[in-house]
């Protein structure tokens, strides 16, 4: 199309590029997820603080 041939891009390429995205989604989703679960099992709110006081 317009003239241009194709992109000279071989398989492995694309399943090196594949597999560098998947470990940087893992990566992220795995980092993400912790902080979260830390977040929400710690005291670290003044509410989450509070709530600690009243069970000590």
């Amino acid at each position: 199309m317009f003239g241009k041939g194709a992109l000279p891009i071989s398989e492995d390429q694309v399943n090196t590029l594949a597999d560098a995205l998947y470990l940087v989604g893992s990566t992220v989703f795995m980092s993400v997820t912790s902080v979260v679960a830390w977040y929400k099992n710690n005291y670290v709110t003044s509410k989450g603080k509070q709530q600690k006081n009243k069970t000590d």
